[in-house]
């Protein structure tokens, strides 16, 4: 098998999974914008949609998270990420269509230039609801289905990591925020499988998962603009005891250093993310 991903994209999440199986397999990162990939080729003939991830299966090419993500899971025959037959083996195919058709393609303004602060704040408040229903479920298991992973959580995960650079601070989801925690806790992303990028700047030649951040001088860990001025803004609310529900329950002062920093996807040559998404 070949995965072909972008560093930041949804892919991570074929990525991470893939790693989780053990499956033997190569991957090759992708630049969406040129629609080449690392080693020169043309990218739209191995998949004429122009996005990641792709699977190369032999002869074939398979496409969309949701399918990768459970054919991943079929072909390492592990019953804790993808079980094979019963209610949990759909609720798992239920959460990934979700992910895919609702939560995922709210993001869509948001990394479109073009779109106006009124459209991308409506964005924001999409999420914002999606999010809110996740976090609900959430409530009394630590995954998207019970207590263990799945190929769903992962989708999560990789989309988890794009809302700071929105000014959406995930630490106002404290269910979600665990969530990611424990995934990135797990060996497979901790260790290297793939380093989420903290915020930098441009100088950053990327990383993979098969290779640690490669950072310039420049680069920092330190929190986003958004994260810094959801921090200000929660704390004058809360002077003034206006702040919300998700709010009370998780002051931003208390979350981890991962929940306020933000995660800048970027092509392999350090430059923001678009169409990947």
């Amino acid at each position: 098998m070949k995965l072909y991903y972008s560093p930041g994209a949804c892919s991570q999440a074929a990525h991470i999974v893939l790693h989780e199986t053990g499956l033997k397999h190569d991957s090759e990162a992708v630049d969406i914008r040129a629609k080449k990939t690392a080693s020169g080729g043309d990218y739209l003939a191995i998949n004429p949609k122009g996005a990641v991830p792709a699977l190369g299966i032999g002869d074939e090419i398979l496409t969309e998270n949701g399918a990768i993500l459970q054919y991943i899971g079929d072909k390492a025959g592990n019953e804790t990420l993808l079980p094979g037959a019963g209610m949990e083996r759909y609720r798992v195919i239920e959460w990934l269509a979700y992910l895919g058709s609702d939560v995922h393609k709210s993001f869509g303004p948001l990394f479109n230039p073009a779109s106006s602060d009124d459209v991308r704040q409506a964005a924001r408040d999409a999420i914002g609801s999606k999010l809110d229903f996740i976090e609900r479920e959430l409530d009394q298991r630590d995954y998207l289905v019970g207590d263990t992973m799945t190929v769903a959580d992962p989708y999560l995960f990789a989309m988890l990591g794009w809302l700071a650079g929105f000014d959406i601070d995930l630490a106002n989801w404290p269910n979600l925020l665990g969530l990611r925690q424990r995934i990135a806790a797990r060996d497979t992303v901790a260790q290297g499988a793939y380093r989420p990028r903290r915020v930098c700047d441009r100088a950053c030649r990327g990383c993979t998962v098969d290779t640690p951040p490669q950072r310039s001088p420049s680069c920092v860990d330190r929190p986003s603009n958004g994260a810094r001025r959801g921090r200000s803004n929660l704390l004058a609310r809360r002077s003034t005891g206006s702040e919300s529900r998700h709010e009370r329950r998780s002051p931003v002062e208390t979350a981890p250093h991962d929940a306020r920093t933000a995660l800048s996807p970027c092509t392999a040559d350090g430059s923001p993310m678009g169409s990947a998404h």
